[in-house]
């Protein structure tokens, strides 16, 4: 095992910028949605705070808390993860969920005093735009309209309850009526079917230099086993060809059909990371 390097943290200076977005480029997937943002990527209705990890002579990793309490953890070094940990905590910034190397994330978990809902593995699938299955592209697929939005909100609650373990009585369903219907409006959500029911819907969530980042794939149980999801994921991705060099997104890592669905649209496995669901 290689030995950690000590580091110190501190806030983002505008001249750090270029040597962060760096370290997040490295990072590949994981690092992507890190590297929009940073490069400036004018994507969400997103604003963040980003802790930069200094090594003796250099950046070694970085943390990003997004408004909406999403951390990401980016090492660039091999880091002891306890102490990266407790300089997550002793920022006092908040955070919700955690995407980041799966010692740091566990290192996490054991600071808190309820279990999580969730701890587990994630794996980051993706492709160039150019390697979207042309076969799985379909035709069908549009942008989400105002008409969507009961669906689409039903598809948000289930899709958490499935996958995050998140009770329905516990979300915000203003917020969360809000936060889809900026995203139609902004035209970040795709779908596949009639007008009013989409059958299969997804969102980009970021999309700029680092690459294009998928996130809420989800498909009816209805028309589940149709191949909806790799369709409407690989004609998505076929419709950046030329403009970004990677498509992703990242799943739990036992879930077979969701992997399935995200080969079957042409992507690959190009890492992994541990995630973490405050209780």
């Amino acid at each position: 095992m290689a030995p950690t390097i000590p580091f110190a943290a501190r806030p983002l200076h505008p001249l750090d910028r270029p040597a962060a977005i760096a370290v997040a480029a490295a990072a590949g997937a994981h690092g992507a949605y890190v590297h929009n943002h940073l490069a400036g990527a004018a994507d969400l209705e997103e604003t963040a705070e980003v802790v930069l990890l200094h090594g003796s002579d250099r950046l070694v990793g970085l943390l990003w808390f997004g408004a909406r309490g999403n951390l990401v953890v980016i090492e660039a070094a091999a880091l002891e993860p306890a102490a990266v940990a407790r300089a997550v905590a002793e920022t006092g910034l908040g955070w919700r969920i955690v995407l980041g190397p799966f010692p740091v994330v566990r290192a996490l978990a054991a600071l808190e005093r309820a279990a999580p809902l969730v701890l587990r593995e994630q794996v980051y699938c993706g492709m160039a735009p150019e390697q979207a299955r042309a076969a799985k592209a379909q035709a069908g697929i549009r942008l989400a309209e105002p008409a969507d939005l009961a669906v689409l909100v039903a598809a948000s609650l289930q899709l958490n309850q499935e996958d995050l373990r998140v009770d329905p009585r516990r979300v915000n369903r203003g917020w969360l009526r809000e936060s889809i219907a900026r995203r139609i409006e902004r035209g970040t959500t795709w779908v596949l079917g009639p007008r009013g029911d989409p059958l299969t819907k997804l969102d980009v969530g970021s999309e700029g230099p680092g690459g294009m980042v998928l996130e809420g794939v989800f498909t009816q149980p209805k028309a589940r086993g149709q191949g909806l999801a790799s369709g409407l994921v690989a004609s998505v991705a076929a419709r950046v060809r030329g403009q970004v060099a990677l498509v992703c997104l990242h799943v739990a890592s036992d879930n077979q059909p969701a992997l399935a669905a995200y080969r079957g649209a042409g992507m690959l496995e190009l890492e992994r990371c541990g995630l973490l669901l405050r209780g």
